[in-house]
């Protein structure tokens, strides 16, 4: 599917208001109710719009450790990383997992009660023997910013500068 304006358009106004109506939507982008609600059907069957979901504010329900953990692996077989990414599936207190080239190869993002459940599910994890050589814990004091609202828009924009000044043709979008 070709990326055209009235995509990026449909893209940026769901990154900002996931809850906005179809019909204000099309108004938002310019086009008809059809034409828009189409090419959003279209976006959502080819993956470009991954869901919907509702951000919870955590520190109204309640005071909620938030743990960042670096993990280092002891070996890096194909079969060492799937046991481990297996495993972490499986916790619903880890709320995101992302592997990395480095010093170390996972950072994962925990929520818990507080810093003695986190602890228990660290020493769960390590009894598990899922090749866990190292790990390092980091709690977070408080949120200074998460996500962006305009972050495609933005990549898009820097994206094309880098073309044009490197003097590559611009990406087709």
């Amino acid at each position: 599917m070709h990326l055209d304006k009235f995509n990026i358009k449909i893209l940026n106004v769901l990154q900002q208001n996931g809850r906005i109506s179809k019909r204000d939507l099309a108004d938002e982008i310019g086009l008809s109710d059809s034409p828009c609600w189409v090419r959003l059907r279209k976006l959502e069957e080819l993956g470009y719009i991954q869901g919907y979901q509702a951000k919870i504010n955590f520190e109204r329900i309640g005071r909620f450790c938030h743990v960042t953990t670096l993990v280092r692996l002891g070996t890096h077989q194909a079969q060492d990383f799937s046991k481990f990414e297996e495993v972490i599936q499986s916790i619903p207190e880890i709320v995101d997992c992302e592997s990395v080239v480095g010093e170390i190869d996972y950072i994962l993002s925990f929520v818990t009660v507080d810093i003695d459940h986190y602890q228990r599910l660290i020493e769960d994890l390590l009894a598990r023997e899922i090749g866990i050589l190292a790990y390092f814990s980091h709690v977070r004091s408080k949120s200074i910013k998460e996500g962006s609202n305009n972050l495609l828009e933005h990549l898009l924009d820097t994206a094309a500068k880098f073309d044009e000044s490197a003097g590559r043709p611009t990406r087709d979008l």
